[in-house]
C-alpha cells in the first residue's frame, strides 16, 4: 500500500520539493512494508490485536523525517540501497514506538476512538491495550537491533525511557492548574518532541556517508523544535479544533485534567490572578462536557490573548527549527524539512 505523508503535500511548491516528494514516496512505502512484516505473526491470538495497528498509522511524519533529513546530508541516499535499508529500519523503529504509546496513551486517556475508529482498548480491553503497546515496543526495539551499530539501540533505548518519564511527569502533574511553562515544556519535550528529534537524528546519522555530529545535532534541535510546536498545535487544536477532523470530542484534555499551554499562559495573567477560583470552576464545567462552558472559555482565553499567545510560541519554535537548518548543505532536502515544520503548524488534524 502506498503512503505518504499527509503534510508533505504542503512542500510542494516548487520543482525541487516535487523531486524530494517523488523519493521520498518508495521510501515510505518500505517502511510500511517493513512495519507490516515485522508485526506480522502467525498466531491467531495475537494477530487479531495486531491487526488495529493499521487503523493507528496515520500521517507518518516520523519516518518521513527519517528519510528526508538522510537526503539533507546525502543527496545521493535514494541510489545507496544500504544506506536507505537502514534509514528505513530507523523510521519504522520511531514508527513503532509511536505507535505503542498511542496504544498506551489511549488507555491513559481512556479515549475510546483514535482517528474516527475504536480504540484497541475500547474495542479488546485494557488489558489487551496494554499488552499490545508491549508487543509493539518489543518488536521495535528487536527491529532495532539488526542494524550494524549497537549506538542506535543505545540512544533508542534511551529516548523511549525519556518518553515514559515524561508520560509519568504529565499524570503526575493531572490537575495541577499551577503548572509552570518550564514544566509544561519539559513534559512535551520528553513525550512528544523527542521522538520526532531522533527520527531527524538518526535518519541522518544513517543517511550519511560519513559521520557528521554537527549535522546530527543540528537536525535533533529541528526535530525537538518542530516536535514542541506540533504539540502546542495540538492544544489549539484540542481547545477549538474540528471534532471531526480531530476523530476525538474537543476538550479532552481539559477533562483528563492536563494543563496545556494557553491554560497556563491565562492562569500566568494579572487579569486571572484575581479571578482563578471561578477560571477552575469553569474547567470542571468544561471536563463535564457543558458545551456553553466550553464556548466561556475560549471567550476567557482570547480575552487574555493565551490562544494567541500560545500559537506565537509555536511559531517562533517553528522559526527556530528552520533557522537550525542553515547548518546543513543547502539542497532541496533541506528546503522540504522547512516546509514540513511550517506545515505541522497548518495542519487541522
Amino acid at each position: 500500500m502506498e503512503c505518504m505523508s499527509a503534510i508533505d503535500a504542503n512542500a510542494q511548491n516548487t520543482q525541487a520539493n516535487g523531486d524530494v516528494v517523488r523519493t521520498l514516496r518508495p521510501a515510505l512505502d518500505r517502511v510500511a512494508h517493513r512495519l507490516e512484516e515485522h508485526i506480522d505473526t502467525p498466531e491467531p491470538a495475537v494477530a487479531k490485536f495486531v491487526q488495529h495497528v493499521e487503523h493507528l498509522r496515520g500521517k507518518m511524519l516520523r519516518p518521513t523525517l527519517a528519510f528526508v533529513s538522510g537526503l539533507a546530508v546525502n543527496p545521493k541516499l535514494p541510489e545507496d540501497d544500504k544506506l536507505l535499508d537502514d534509514v528505513v529500519t530507523v523510521g519504522a523503529v520511531i514508527e513503532l514506538i509511536h505507535l505503542a504509546t498511542l496504544v498506551h496513551d489511549d488507555v491513559l486517556d481512556e479515549s475510546d476512538e483514535r482517528r474516527g475508529k475504536p480504540s484497541v482498548h475500547a474495542a479488546h480491553g485494557q488489558h489487551a491495550a496494554i499488552i499490545l503497546g508491549d508487543y509493539l515496543f518489543a518488536r521495535s526495539f528487536h527491529l532495532c537491533s539488526t542494524l550494524d551499530t549497537q549506538a542506535t539501540a543505545l540512544r533508542v533505548g534511551e529516548i523511549t525511557a525519556l518518553v515514559c518519564a515524561g508520560e509519568m511527569e504529565q499524570m503526575g502533574g493531572r490537575d495541577d492548574w499551577a503548572m509552570t511553562k518550564d514544566d509544561y515544556f519539559r513534559i512535551i519535550e520528553r513525550k512528544t518532541a523527542l521522538l520526532i528529534g531522533a527520527a531527524c537524528e538518526l535518519g541522518s546519522r544513517h543517511g550519511a556517508t560519513s559521520p557528521n555530529r554537527a549535522h546530527e545535532q543540528a537536525l535533533l534541535r529541528y526535530g525537538l523544535l518542530v516536535g514542541s510546536a506540533f504539540q502546542i498545535q495540538d492544544d489549539l487544536l484540542d481547545l477549538a479544533g474540528d471534532p471531526k477532523a480531530l476523530g476525538k470530542p474537543a476538550g479532552r484534555d481539559i477533562a483528563m485534567g492536563k494543563p496545556t499551554l494557553p491554560i497556563i499562559l491565562h492562569l500566568d495573567t494579572a487579569a486571572c490572578r484575581t479571578c482563578a477560583r471561578p477560571f477552575h470552576a469553569l474547567l470542571a464545567r468544561v471536563a463535564e462536557g457543558d458545551e456553553d462552558a466550553h464556548d466561556d472559555l475560549i471567550d476567557a482565553l482570547d480575552s487574555t490573548g493565551s490562544l494567541a499567545g500560545a500559537r506565537d510560541e509555536a511559531m517562533s519554535r517553528i522559526a527556530q527549527a528552520i533557522e537550525s537548518l542553515g547548518a546543513l548543505p543547502e539542497t532541496p532536502a533541506r528546503a522540504h524539512l522547512a516546509a514540513l515544520a511550517e506545515g505541522a503548524l497548518n495542519r487541522q488534524a
